[in-house]
């Protein structure tokens, strides 16, 4: 059920509340900013010194360059687990296909986990990338041999990159972490 503004505000209001009471009688998991600063600060020296000491970076960067801007350090932290989630249809898998995409090409390994898609419908996406073309077209019409060797030579391409799959569609978050 849909909720209207007030029932909206209401559960706002009692989580602040809950929030203020926490930390006032010291129960609450809350530190003040400096903490994060200081953190941060430590953080920023510790890849300085690792930059110069080698050229590897301590981020993955997706090749996607808004995409990078956006995340913290410039890409994906080693061992980092991102879950995205939006209505259907909108491009998730597309988009994060690109990005494990972009990485595997880099040389990265990627996991890929699809709650939604098999790995046979992840591959069709991977090689229509690869390809720079539709598979849409290959259902509905027949189609000139440069095409079908085009979008092959994307099966081919995406089936030598390092991205693991695991499409079972019932897994729950620590599954997935795990």
């Amino acid at each position: 059920a849909e909720l209207n503004a007030d029932e909206r505000m209401a559960i706002l209001e009692t989580g602040i509340n809950t929030i203020r009471l926490a930390s006032e009688s010291g129960q609450g998991n809350y530190n003040p900013f400096s903490v994060g600063c200081f953190a941060a600060a430590a953080e920023i020296d510790e890849v300085q010194e690792a930059l110069r000491n080698t050229t590897t970076s301590k981020t993955i960067p997706t090749g996607i360059e808004s995409l990078d801007a956006a995340l913290f350090g410039g890409g994906f932290h080693p061992g980092q687990i991102v879950m995205v989630g939006a209505r259907p249809g909108v491009g998730k898998t597309s988009f994060m296909l690109t990005a494990g995409r972009n990485m595997a090409l880099g040389g990265r390994k990627v996991g890929f986990v699809s709650l939604e898609m098999t790995a046979k419908e992840l591959a069709m996406v991977a090689a229509q990338q690869g390809a720079n073309m539709s598979t849409q077209k290959f259902y509905r019409e027949i189609v000139s041999e440069y095409e079908t060797k085009t979008l092959f030579a994307g099966f081919h391409e995406a089936g030598g990159l390092p991205i693991v799959v695991d499409d079972s569609s019932r897994l729950t978050a620590e599954q997935v972490s795990a």
